[in-house]
């Protein structure tokens, strides 16, 4: 065995380790990306409640309400219990009620009164009987989305009316109430 063979092995050896990094890089990179994508894209469907709701206020602020739109879904009280956001929209006895922007702006000072909404956490509980659900989007994206989910009777006895915001569970808020009751079927 010659130098030359012996340098045309280590090309060769070096070269298959650069090709393996390469992947190995690759693969990290693309892996990365996905994460960032989900976190991105899991930020902005989900959210966070309280952002959502100062979002929805500045655009109303900024007189932006012309391709702003309200879906209602509701079902009567007579209906059984409804456990989930899809099984509501899904369910044979729920009406949708859609409101645009000229509708939505013969309200506009009561939903201008959003940011005022102090959101207060509950337990940890889930859908116990979902009859409305609210659904706020501009152009076609959505901004943010309240479920009433009925009453609640802790393990201690008490009562609490809930609602669940971008999926995340607050005690019912009057505020919030007055502002969706124009639009409650």
């Amino acid at each position: 065995m010659g130098v030359s063979d012996m340098v045309k092995r280590k090309v060769f050896s070096c070269s298959r380790i650069v090709k393996i990094n390469r992947r190995i890089i690759l693969s990290i990179s693309i892996s990365l990306l996905l994460i960032i994508a989900i976190i991105v894209i899991n930020g902005v469907i989900n959210m966070n409640p309280e952002r959502a709701l100062k979002n929805f206020s500045r655009m109303l602020e900024e007189g932006d309400i012309d391709h702003i739109s309200l879906t209602v879904y509701y079902t009567g009280i007579f209906s059984s219990p409804i456990t989930s956001v899809r099984e509501l929209i899904n369910n044979s006895a729920t009406r949708k009620y859609v409101f645009d922007g000229n509708q939505l702006a013969e309200h506009i000072d009561l939903l201008k009164t959003i940011n005022k909404v102090e959101l207060i956490p509950t337990r940890n509980i889930s859908y116990k009987d979902a009859r409305t659900h609210y659904v706020f989007e501009n152009r076609g994206r959505r901004i943010f989305d309240i479920t009433t989910a009925g009453i609640y009777k802790h393990e201690d006895g008490a009562f609490e009316i809930i609602m669940f915001i971008n999926g995340k569970k607050f005690k019912s808020n009057y505020i919030l109430d007055k502002i969706m009751e124009p639009f409650f079927p």
